[in-house]
C-alpha cells in the first residue's frame, strides 16, 4: 500500500485499540487516519496522547458541535496533526478553512437534495460559501418529502 501512493490508511483497526494504532503509526510510512468514531474532547485527547493517529478525522456531530470541534483542532495543532472532516461538507469546509492544520474535507454531497445551494469544487478544492452562517439554506419544499407525520 505504501508503494501505491495512498494518501492515508483509514481506520485500519478499532478506534479503541490505541496501542495497535500507535504501533502502525510508528512502523508504517503511510499516515494512519482515524477518529470519525470518537465522541467528545476526551477521546481525542487520549488518542493524541497515545500517538495513535497521524491524521485526525473529526465528525462534527459526534464530537459535540463546532466549539468542541475547534478545541480538538487546537489540540491537534499543538501536536502538528492534520485534521479532516467526516461527512457534512457544508460545515466542515468552513471549519477546516480556519483550522491551522486543516487538511481534507470528505466530500459526500448527501444534503444536496434538501439545500438551495450546492458546494462548488474548483481545481480540486471545495469552495466555502460566503453567505452568512454556514452559507446554506434548506429547501423547505424538498424537505417536505422527508417529513414524518
Amino acid at each position: 500500500m505504501q508503494e501505491a501512493g495512498i494518501v492515508w490508511l483509514e481506520d485500519p483497526m478499532s478506534h479503541q485499540n490505541l496501542s495497535g494504532l500507535a504501533h502502525l503509526t510508528d512502523v508504517l510510512d503511510v499516515p494512519i487516519a482515524a477518529g470519525e468514531h470518537l465522541f467528545g474532547l476526551d477521546s481525542f485527547q487520549k488518542t493524541f496522547e497515545a500517538c495513535a493517529v497521524d491524521i485526525a478525522i473529526m465528525d462534527l456531530v459526534r464530537v459535540g458541535g463546532i466549539t468542541t470541534w475547534m478545541k480538538i483542532a487546537a489540540q491537534a495543532e499543538a501536536r502538528g496533526i492534520p485534521v479532516a472532516g467526516h461527512v457534512i461538507p457544508e460545515a466542515h469546509v468552513h471549519l477546516l478553512a480556519v483550522a491551522p492544520t486543516g487538511y481534507l474535507v470528505e466530500y459526500m454531497p448527501r444534503s444536496v437534495p434538501i439545500l438551495n445551494l450546492e458546494l462548488r469544487l474548483e481545481d480540486g478544492y471545495l469552495v466555502a460559501p460566503d453567505a452568512p452562517g454556514l452559507g446554506v439554506d434548506l429547501n423547505e419544499a424538498a424537505c417536505e418529502k422527508y417529513q414524518v407525520q
